[in-house]
């Protein structure tokens, strides 16, 4: 049989792993069993060769979308800054009409027609170029808000790995004697061992003050088996 702590504190390898699809991570050294060790003691560490491949494609990543946000900045800028032009100069062209028109006040009907005709349609060009430009700032400040929202998604993922990376590192959580934790086939779990995303526990820290004596017994001496 053997004797084991009725209760222990688990010591945890990192959480939120499955976050970055990373499902298992290798033990790459761990203490001897038995080690007394004080709270913030070193226990453990990790393989971080998969989180480190995910944090180098993560910083390519937010390189190109950190591109994509500048060049979107930079096209939207510009086509707000053509759309404005375009209004001043359609404005000029109705203040134009506007006088030809004032100033064919004493020439033929027709010519009196035709100013009030072009005056018109520097009206509706204006005033359509004012619609077009209210669609294409809210246009303009959708892409914005997209590439911004993208670029924050991103920088949020790395550094989210970065600081997963520092719980590589795994400490003491308490004073206690380090005892290997046992997989679902009885093995220890040790240097080499590799441990689930799931269940990230690297070893345990038994409480020695009550102890449990799992013992197995054959069955032809069962009977021989009294309480005391």
């Amino acid at each position: 049989g053997e004797l084991e702590a009725k209760s222990s504190v688990e010591i945890m390898g990192p959480q939120g792993t499955r976050n970055y699809r990373i499902w298992n991570m290798t033990i790459q050294d761990l203490i001897d069993e038995g080690t007394i060790v004080e709270k913030g003691d070193f226990v453990a560490s990790l393989d971080p060769s998969e989180l480190t491949n995910n944090i180098k494609d993560a910083q390519l990543e937010l390189e190109k979308i950190e591109s994509q946000f500048i060049q979107t900045k930079l096209d939207t800028t510009l086509d707000m800054r053509q759309a404005r032009d375009e209004l001043i100069n359609l404005s000029y062209a109705v203040d134009e009409k506007q006088l030809i028109l004032d100033q064919s006040r004493y020439e033929p009907p027709a010519t009196i027609r035709q100013a009030e005709i072009d005056y018109d349609k520097a009206v509706r060009a204006l005033n359509q170029a004012r619609e077009n430009y209210k669609i294409k700032r809210d246009q303009n400040v959708a892409k914005m808000r997209e590439v911004a929202l993208n670029r924050e998604k991103s920088n949020r993922s790395l550094q989210g790995m970065q600081e997963l990376m520092k719980s590589f590192r795994i400490l003491a959580p308490e004073d206690g004697m380090l005892i290997y934790k046992k997989d679902y086939n009885g093995r220890a779990v040790k240097k080499g061992s590799q441990i689930s995303a799931w269940n990230p526990v690297v070893a345990t820290l038994p409480d020695l003050s009550t102890m449990i004596s799992v013992t197995y017994v054959n069955e032809v001496d069962i009977r021989r088996v009294k309480a005391g």
